[in-house]
């Protein structure tokens, strides 16, 4: 879906694009995991991948191009957990 000119979003987030997300978070990881998060690549993916049976997930596009996560998991009626994540060029900052 076309959500402004160039920039589409798209559900659920791919699961071959885990391994982006994880290339994305690793100047700040330090902050967004702690010790008993992922440590390694593979941990993520397979996080990603239980954490997606019991949650909703949207990639955003601009021109095609992924740069952009939105999850959110229900934690009861009309609440819920979501984070937004995008790649750290993607809005146009180095």
């Amino acid at each position: 879906m076309e959500i402004t000119p160039g920039i589409t979003i798209a559900s659920p987030f791919p699961c071959s694009a885990w391994p982006r997300v994880w290339q994305w978070v690793q100047d700040f990881r330090w902050q967004v995991f702690d010790d008993y998060g992922p440590q390694t690549l593979n941990e993520f993916v397979v996080k990603c991948l239980e954490d997606a049976r019991h949650q909703q997930s949207w990639a955003v596009y601009r021109e095609g191009e992924l740069g952009g996560l939105v999850t959110f998991a229900p934690q009861g009626a009309g609440v819920g957990t979501s984070h937004v994540l995008f790649r750290k060029d993607f809005w146009g900052a180095a």
